[in-house]
């Protein structure tokens, strides 16, 4: 049985071969190989920073299911051999029924410990946890948490919200406004965006 690298505990085995390290109603991070073109060479791994796991994140036709998909081929597309995906809250939630208004506080020092740890190991690190990101201030008090741990050379984001300015979601419900794998751009603002923070 493999164990977390970051806190010892036991890790589940996704459908795909996907690598968990989950507790209960919590799930701190998920690692996934991306299959690159015959040639190329990986550039590391590619760390997502996204809202929170879904209830069913091992099952293959859920909505989890599908951002991952989403996120190796965008990482497939930056030459990324692996896939690494955190979240701003490690509670288990759907879609319609997001768990960033009802977060268990209690979990966040625990899930820190593994953002740290894996923003750590990562070569690149792509915030996209969308609009909801902002509730409760989480958002804010995560990238200043990586900013003060010097993470900030690692920060890319896919665009900014219209709406809250938040860092875009690489699957939104509407494909239209899916992001492009060329959107990817280094967050130079991102001390400018922590100050602006009281203004939004």
């Amino acid at each position: 049985m493999k164990r977390c690298p970051y806190c010892g505990s036991c890790l589940s085995l996704g459908k795909q071969g996907e690598m968990l390290c989950a507790s209960g109603p919590y799930r701190y991070w998920l690692k996934a190989e991306v299959t690159l073109l015959e040639g190329q060479q990986s550039k590391g791994t590619c760390l997502f920073i996204m809202l929170n796991p879904a209830t069913q994140d091992n099952q293959e036709h859920s909505s989890s299911h599908g951002t991952r998909e989403r996120c190796k081929c965008l990482a497939k597309k930056w030459r990324y051999g692996t896939l690494v995906d955190c979240n701003l809250f490690p509670k288990r939630g759907t879609p319609s029924q997001p768990v960033a208004s009802e977060n268990d506080a209690s979990a966040e020092p625990n899930n820190d410990r593994h953002l740290l740890l894996a923003a750590q190991d990562a070569d690149i690190i792509v915030c996209a946890w969308g609009g909801d990101g902002a509730s409760k201030g989480r958002a804010y008090a995560v990238v200043q948490m990586l900013v003060d741990r010097g993470f900030s050379h690692k920060l890319h984001t896919l665009g900014f919200t219209q709406s809250n300015n938040q860092p875009r979601h690489p699957k939104p419900r509407n494909p239209q406004q899916w992001p492009k794998p060329t959107d990817l751009t280094p967050w130079t603002g991102v001390e400018q965006w922590l100050s602006e923070r009281g203004k939004r």
